[in-house]
């Protein structure tokens, strides 16, 4: 699930810097960060190994 939720982050993160005055890109990017700390989470509470590799 992560392998899908931070490319996601990613690129709603990078059009947030771009176009800072379109506020649906921040409120995106804002939403994809909760899904991935979600999946962290339970990665850890189950000892799921995952490793982010840099934005991409």
């Amino acid at each position: 699930m992560v392998e899908e939720e931070k490319p996601a982050l990613d690129v709603y993160t990078k059009l947030a810097e771009i176009y800072p005055n379109i506020p649906v890109f921040a409120n995106i990017a804002k939403s994809e960060t909760t899904h991935v700390k979600a999946v962290l989470s339970l990665a850890e509470k189950y000892g799921i190994p995952i490793s982010l590799n840099a934005p991409g």
